[in-house]
């Protein structure tokens, strides 16, 4: 797996992940809505690296169709999670339902790549 790939991924996702608009934070624990536009930014990078780098719309697509997917499903349990440990006053939850939350979506999007780019899916 190529370096380059690993650190655009991880630019990426923290950049699209953690600074969309507060609306969009604040409320995806209660609308499905909001959880899909957060989604759909969320893939954004990703179709950039993927036909930039990659130059592969046929690739692209079942990446996207797939980390759409696990990105909604993963969000959809820990923002509801994150919600009640917040709501709980109950710290060291938030940060481990967080860091759960990133792992998860870290290994995701390097699993597609080698499952897609690398094992020619």
């Amino acid at each position: 797996m190529s370096t380059l790939f690993v650190i655009l991924v991880i630019i990426c996702h923290f950049s699209f992940d953690w600074l969309q608009p507060r609306i969009i934070q604040n409320n995806k624990h209660k609308d499905t809505k909001i959880l899909g536009i957060h989604t759909l930014q969320s893939m954004f990078p990703f179709f950039v690296i993927n036909i930039i780098i990659l130059h592969s719309v046929e690739a692209w697509i079942i990446f996207s169709s797939i980390f759409y997917i696990t990105h909604f499903i993963t969000d959809y349990i820990s923002s509801r999670m994150a919600q009640k440990a917040k709501d709980a006053s109950y710290e060291k939850g938030l940060i481990v339902v967080t860091a759960i939350d990133q792992m998860i979506h870290l290994v995701t999007y390097l699993l597609l790549y080698d499952m897609i780019f690398v094992n020619n899916y």
